[in-house]
């Protein structure tokens, strides 16, 4: 993994870590903050998924460029 990649993931955790303490901490029901918890984990899955398809492509591309 290059230090492009962990940096990135480095910030994707952090950032996620961030809004899920902020959901904890915020002064609401517990039912909300769970249902804004899964619905935050579904958008952050859904990004890392687009996020790893696009790193693929890429691979896979500047390989074709270097053969």
């Amino acid at each position: 993994m290059s230090n492009g990649q962990k940096i990135f993931f480095s910030f994707l955790a952090g950032v996620t870590v961030g809004a899920l303490t902020g959901l904890v901490l915020a002064p609401e029901k517990g039912e909300i903050v769970r249902r804004r918890i899964t619905e935050k984990a579904k958008e952050v899955q859904h990004d890392l998924k687009a996020s790893w398809s696009t790193l693929s492509t890429r691979t896979i591309e500047t390989r074709h460029l270097y053969k």
